[in-house]
């Protein structure tokens, strides 16, 4: 059986790299004897793994539309109340009801303030 971890014929210098390959190349260079994959592989794997580097830089909007609409928005300096809870608002309207804040997101709703209007 053909190797792609073969170290002799050259083609994946450790066995992460294979992480950097999409499944119909890595098909294409297991048929590497019919010459199927057109490609240098370490010069695709490092501008991958370059690639990679850069999108870990990469910061996630914090609020971001249905329609991929990116909303920014500055907190301005407001003199509020001690223990008010001051941020962007996201979505247009008034509406009347029990809202529920969760300041923890990686805690359960249960312990989240609850306030009625």
């Amino acid at each position: 059986m053909f190797s792609l971890f073969h170290f002799g014929k050259g083609i994946f210098q450790c066995e992460e790299d294979v992480f950097y390959f999409t499944l119909d190349e890595l098909i294409s260079l297991l048929e590497k004897l019919e010459n199927r994959y057109s490609g240098n592989v370490q010069e695709v794997v490092e501008e991958r793994k370059n690639q990679h580097e850069l999108n870990q830089k990469l910061k996630s909007p914090r609020v971001m539309t249905s329609e991929g609409e990116i909303i920014t928005g500055k907190l301005r300096d407001v003199n509020a109340p001690e223990g008010a809870i001051v941020g962007t608002a996201v979505s247009a309207g008034v509406v009347d009801g029990v809202a529920r804040v969760n300041l923890r997101p990686d805690r359960r709703m249960q312990s989240s303030i609850v306030a009625k209007s």
